[in-house]
């Protein structure tokens, strides 16, 4: 007889272990595979507006890893989506372990690019707004590769990572029409790192124009600057009792050196990135000097009880500065920019005291001096905002320095060369007429400063009335002839769609007849203002034609999308009432539409002419409707 199977304890348990493992394994599979997300794609030719397609929506992120061309699509990595660009402080979690006081690592940004072709001739991308050290590469569909740039060296340890502030162009291919844009990103060094601002694709021309004019408004100050600060140094040469004209020979050098070092372009002449840290240290020291030179200027031009001390003691201030600059590792120091700028805070209320104390004491200048550097404040102010934000990158600072050195140079100077015209034909007795002859033109001056600003405020308000209906505060159809014949003329040549809305307000005459014209000028201004918040967009142009008849422009619009914002303005009309010393009047209007490129027109006004066509069709199928002019068929 056969024998019968038999299985040991266990054997028994054996079994479901193996199960549970299976199961296990199972659901690890299936649970990474469902966390990889897919690179997020971009259309070019959906998003092109202006000349330019801004890379502002979501991006592939991975951190921990520069994940390899040839992988990025096999989910063998579960790439995080970010929505928004941000400093990777705001985007990673620090690592509980990391000892550093920022982001300390390294990772990928991918963004899928698809549509080139047929809308850039020769796409870039100006890459500013990132840093530490970036690499960037593109990977075409077929998954060949190709490098693009990078901003020096990057590394996985920091320690030989190497990097600039060099702007840099990347040049897209102009031979793919989809492929996906890498950045390999290693932070180890600042605490303002990462992607922070939103990458823009243009043309490479247009990228290079923008880079061009930056540098000449940077080597055309600069060069002031030089002017100013040799300008200085000869009149101090020839007259050395002068102090102030030495303060302002070490004020406009120290601004100077600022300008230079703070500029993206000195790294275009220092090439070397390894020369990086040595750069940035003197760049956190000229935080501080030029502020320090601008406390010695000022106490000297009012001085008051304990000047000298307060001044050796900014001294002082600087020193530490230069030493704890040069002594702490660099990345202590960007940690602690904040106290940089707090200590330029100090300074700059410092500055203001002085001149507060000044114009208190009645001395000469100071009210001028204080005007005069308010502008610099806010810049001072501005920079600091900028330091700590992401999407908002404009500094200007160095600007607002060397036009303040340049005003306060040039004064001097004049004062300067005013005191060498007259010292041969005056005394020291005529010291106290002439500086009341000074005061008296400084009044004047400020006179007929304050005159011409008025002048200027009251042309500006003329110039914007004569653009607008006085009645509905609508533009004119004056203004309406220009800007739509522009509009016209620059949709045509970008090959875009135009829409027009003619709009007649339903039985008006009646209003007038039965109520009188005040009120029906009433009901012009309520359908004005109706229009103003009937979410029409901030390009689009709404203009009185004649009469109750209104005219819209929409800018970039079909016609589909056109019938159905005025469909939306119909429908909406009727639901408010028109109130007063009178019955609540109900109104309504007849629309026509016509769109550009549908109509197949070649002047604003044969479109114009369409929409008065649909709109006498509203009219006489009912009114309270809305025609559309040339509809394609479904």
């Amino acid at each position: 007889m056969p024998q019968k199977a038999t299985f040991s304890s266990k054997q028994c348990l054996l079994v479901p272990l193996l199960l549970v493992c299976l199961a296990i394994s199972f659901i690890t599979t299936f649970s990474v595979h469902a966390s990889a997300q897919s690179i997020p794609t971009i259309n070019v030719s959906q998003q092109y507006q202006d000349g330019e397609v801004k890379l502002d929506g979501p991006w592939g992120f991975y951190w921990g890893e520069w994940l390899p061309l040839d992988e990025l699509d096999s989910h063998k990595y579960p790439i995080r989506i970010i929505r928004k660009l941000d400093f990777l402080e705001n985007i990673v979690e620090k690592d509980e372990h990391n000892i550093q006081p920022f982001v300390d690592g390294y990772g990928t940004y991918l963004l899928e690019i698809d549509g080139l072709k047929g809308v850039f001739k020769q796409p870039a991308i100006h890459m500013r707004s990132v840093s530490d050290a970036w690499q960037a590469w593109w990977v075409n569909a077929d998954g060949s590769s190709r490098y693009l740039g990078n901003s020096g060296k990057i590394s996985k340890d920091g320690l030989d990572q190497e990097q600039r502030y060099r702007t840099t162009i990347l040049d897209l291919p102009t031979d793919s029409n989809k492929g996906t844009l890498v950045i390999y990103l290693s932070s180890h060094t600042s605490i303002r790192a990462g992607l922070f601002a939103v990458p823009v694709i243009q043309e490479h021309e247009q990228a290079s124009r923008s880079i061009y004019i930056d540098l000449a408004i940077r080597i055309l100050i600069v060069g002031v600057g030089i002017f100013v600060v040799m300008q200085n140094l000869i009149f101090y040469a020839q007259r050395p009792k002068e102090k102030t004209l030495l303060l302002l020979v070490i004020l406009g050098f120290a601004g100077l050196m600022r300008g230079l070092v703070a500029s993206d372009y000195f790294y275009v002449f220092i090439g070397d990135p390894a020369l990086f840290f040595t750069i940035s240290k003197l760049e956190y020291v000229l935080i501080i000097w030029p502020a320090i030179a601008g406390v010695h200027f000022f106490a000297n031009l009012c001085p008051f009880k304990g000047d000298v001390q307060f001044v050796q003691a900014n001294y002082g201030i600087l020193i530490i500065t230069i030493m704890a600059t040069w002594l702490l590792p660099m990345q202590t120091v960007m940690f602690y920019l904040f106290v940089y700028q707090s200590v330029l805070l100090f300074i700059a209320a410092s500055i203001m005291l002085i001149l507060t104390n000044g114009i208190i004491k009645k001395m000469p200048g100071s009210r001028s001096l204080m005007m005069s550097l308010l502008p610099l404040l806010l810049a001072v102010c501005n920079d600091i905002y900028a330091t700590y934000s992401s999407q908002y990158n404009l500094f200007i600072t160095e600007y607002g320095l060397f036009i303040f050195f340049f005003v306060q140079s040039q004064i001097h100077a004049s004062h300067y060369l005013g005191a060498l015209q007259t010292a041969e034909h005056l005394t020291n007795n005529l010291q106290q007429e002439i500086n009341l002859k000074t005061e008296e033109l400084s009044v004047r001056n400020q006179m007929l400063e304050t005159k011409a600003l008025d002048l200027e405020q009251q042309r500006n308000k003329i110039r914007q009335l004569s653009k607008i209906d006085h009645l509905t505060g609508l533009f004119n159809r004056q203004t309406l002839d220009e800007y739509s014949t522009a509009q016209f003329k620059q949709t045509q040549e970008q090959q875009l769609p135009l829409a027009v809305i003619m709009m007649d307000i339903d039985n008006f005459k009646k209003v007038n007849d039965q109520y009188g014209h005040g009120v029906g000028d009433g009901c012009l201004k309520f359908v004005a203002d109706y229009l103003a918040n009937s979410g029409l967009r901030k390009d689009d142009i709404v203009a009185r034609y004649g009469g109750e008849e209104i005219l819209i422009l929409l800018p970039n619009t079909d016609l589909v999308e056109a019938e159905i914002m005025t469909r939306r303005i119909c429908d909406g009309l009727n639901q408010k009432s028109v109130v007063g010393d009178h019955p609540p009047i109900t109104l309504t209007a007849s629309f026509g539409v016509a769109e550009r490129i549908t109509s197949k027109v070649n002047r604003i006004e044969d479109l114009i002419d369409e929409a008065d066509k649909a709109l006498y069709s509203a009219k006489k199928n009912g009114k309270n409707r809305v025609e559309v002019a040339n509809m394609p068929r479904q």
